[in-house]
């Protein structure tokens, strides 16, 4: 938590967030010394409304009170000379324990279920929770890693790409008292269940949508293609015929798994075990990257007890469910998954469907039509 020693306390955003922010600290009996407002005048429950800068004589600590526009006051600010958590926190932040993540884009769905349990927004406050891979400025700032007092962080290498977010950089630039959680990072196991998956689908790139709508590639599909099978052809070889080789499939299912073992050494929430048993009941991951919401919430469930949070509802409304891919028979019956049928539905965002779900032939025809076809002058 911020400490403010004896400078006053400032509120900018005079709009509805500055309304709620205000309530709360009313409520928690912490009174604004100042408010202030780029474009609205007057006064906001019983105080003047100052513009930013006329306050800067008095060195008072800014609360910004509107997440959204955060980034527009900070500008503002920092042209002042001011410096982020020395001289002002988003106001949701103050009077609460910050929360920092350290992670890929599960960080977005950590934080979504993390929010959607009260107990946790009363205590906590999530200050960041980008992927790190879209900072701009390569490395989270040492002022912000040195003011959270909850890093939630990944197993992330200490690699020359990766360097300024492994796990030991990290934690090496967080005050003495802050505490660590590294939590699962299971990218790469859902292998185990599309083995049809190549890589990041270039055919896929479109101008409107940087990874169009098959953001992987399905190599099964695309050697079919080139051989100048049909739809209904490459469909009844995938239904019908041994599309892998029972080996392979072996051999990779038990790396995969000897792999993520290994690493969940290190995690202090285990989830493998988990994934394991469920697989059978439950669908476990759309992609190879991403897990349902299934595990999710049960990770989810696992850090707020962390947190001191038992029991708790949570409510997540985010997945990452728009990059499905089918699970292939072969690799159902491999895998004794009870919930498969040749009926699964895929959802995704489709050329055809928008958003609906599709069969698997029809999963085979709208990758072939928007990968192959759409590009085809008429």
């Amino acid at each position: 938590m911020i400490k403010l020693g004896n400078r006053r306390l400032a509120m900018i955003g005079c709009g509805n967030e500055g309304h709620r922010l205000y309530r709360r600290l009313s409520d928690q009996g912490i009174c604004l010394d100042y408010v202030a407002d780029n474009i609205r005048e007057g006064y906001f429950w019983g105080k003047k409304i100052y513009r930013p800068a006329d306050l800067l004589k008095e060195k008072p600590f800014f609360l910004i009170s509107s997440d959204k526009f955060y980034e527009t006051f900070k500008t503002q600010l920092i042209s002042f000379g001011l410096v982020e958590f020395e001289d002002f926190i988003k106001g949701n932040a103050y009077n609460r324990i910050i929360v920092g993540f350290n992670a890929n884009c599960y960080a977005t769905i950590y934080s979504n279920i993390l929010n959607s349990c009260t107990e946790f927004t009363d205590k906590y406050y999530i200050y960041e929770n980008r992927p790190f891979y879209i900072i701009k400025e390569g490395q989270w700032s040492d002022v912000y890693l040195n003011n959270i007092d909850i890093c939630i962080t990944q197993d992330i290498e200490d690699t020359e790409r990766n360097h300024f977010f492994s796990e030991k950089y990290v934690r090496g630039k967080l005050k003495s008292e802050a505490k660590v959680i590294i939590v699962p990072n299971l990218v790469g196991f859902g292998r185990l269940f599309y083995p049809q998956y190549g890589a990041i689908n270039e055919k896929s790139r479109d101008d409107a949508n940087d990874n169009g709508y098959f953001k992987y590639s399905d190599r099964i599909i695309d050697e079919n293609v080139n051989n100048n099978r049909s739809t209904g052809q490459i469909y009844e070889r995938i239904i019908n015929e041994d599309v892998f080789d029972p080996k392979e499939l072996d051999k990779t299912r038990d790396e995969i798994v000897k792999l993520f073992y290994d690493r969940e050494k290190k995690w202090d929430i285990p989830i493998l075990d988990d994934i394991m048993s469920l697989l059978h009941t439950d669908q476990v991951f759309y992609d190879p990257y991403h897990p349902t919401n299934i595990i999710f919430s049960i990770i989810g469930k696992r850090l707020l007890e962390i947190l001191g949070i038992h029991n708790a509802k949570i409510r997540p409304s985010m997945s990452f469910v728009h990059d499905e891919m089918p699970v292939y028979p072969e690799v159902a019956k491999q895998l004794e998954l009870n919930w498969w049928n040749d009926r699964q539905e895929i959802r995704k965002n489709s050329v055809l469907k928008f958003c609906k779900t599709m069969t698997l032939y029809e999963y085979i025809q709208e990758y072939i039509q928007w990968c192959y076809e759409r590009n085809k002058s008429c």
